[in-house]
């Protein structure tokens, strides 16, 4: 299962804590239960959206008292 883990270092010690957090990287990388899980890219490539437009809902413009447009939802 994937988890979540916050490491907190003390004043000026980026490079320790960098050092720990790589050490517990490589500790659990090769471990399939803690691993991060990869994406199926096959399946994200065979997208069943067919996009033609980038705009699907234009904006629809009505009149106000001060002569600008403005913009309304559909």
């Amino acid at each position: 299962m994937p988890f979540g883990l916050q490491v907190i270092g003390g004043f000026r010690g980026d490079a320790k804590l960098l050092a720990c957090a790589e050490a517990l990287e490589q500790a659990t990388e090769n471990d399939p239960r803690l691993s991060r899980p990869r994406p199926d890219l096959q399946k994200l490539l065979a997208s069943a959206v067919d996009l033609t437009h980038i705009v699907t809902h234009p904006p629809v413009y009505g009149g106000s008292r001060t002569g600008k447009p403005e913009i309304g939802a559909m």
